[in-house]
């Protein structure tokens, strides 16, 4: 079989709101077009093996909750509507020092996993490692406007289950600062 899907969505940064810095609310439509045929993979229902939820509608906030020179404290928060036939709650905090370290803590409440009796409270960890360069006395990389850039290690653990465990690696390479401004 095959899948083919797009989400659509946007994010708009209203700043500081009250003590919460660098307030933003998003909105999106998740999985649009073709998701793949019945699966073999049983879901928390006998026979219910479509995964994933065509059209899923999200919406969330986040925001800093407290900053000085060497912490940061943020939050972010999602409801999620997978095919109007399910409501999920997502929820984070995110410790981060000198903007170089970041620990998250992240938990999902499913509300047809939860009706099913199929609950699984075990958090989600996530560890990143930010490294900045600079680059300004190569012509080449500030010509290409690349004369400060970011190398990301990411990674995370999930106990999802009495039997599945989840665990990642990644990294990312980041060519010139970061654009927040539309």
């Amino acid at each position: 079989d095959a899948m083919i899907a797009g989400d659509i969505g946007g994010v708009y940064t209203i700043g500081d709101l009250g003590f919460m810095k660098d307030f933003r609310i998003g909105v999106s439509v998740l999985n649009l077009g073709k998701t793949f045929s019945k699966t073999a993979v049983a879901g928390i229902y006998e026979g219910d093996g479509f995964y994933p939820n065509i059209v899923t509608l999200k919406a969330g906030v986040a925001a800093i909750l407290f900053r000085n020179e060497i912490f940061d404290i943020a939050y972010a928060f999602d409801l999620s509507l997978p095919s109007c036939l399910n409501l999920i709650a997502d929820a984070s905090l995110q410790f981060s020092l000198k903007d170089m370290i970041v620990l998250s803590v992240s938990e999902k409440m499913n509300i047809r996993e939860m009706a099913a009796g199929k609950v699984y409270m075990i958090p989600a960890i996530g560890l990143n490692f930010k490294f900045s360069f600079d680059f300004g006395s190569s012509n080449y990389m500030k010509k290409n406007g690349w004369e400060q850039s970011e190398f990301n290690v990411y990674s995370a653990y999930k106990n999802i289950n009495t039997t599945v465990t989840a665990a990642s690696l990644g990294l990312d390479f980041m060519l010139g600062m970061k654009d927040t401004t539309p």
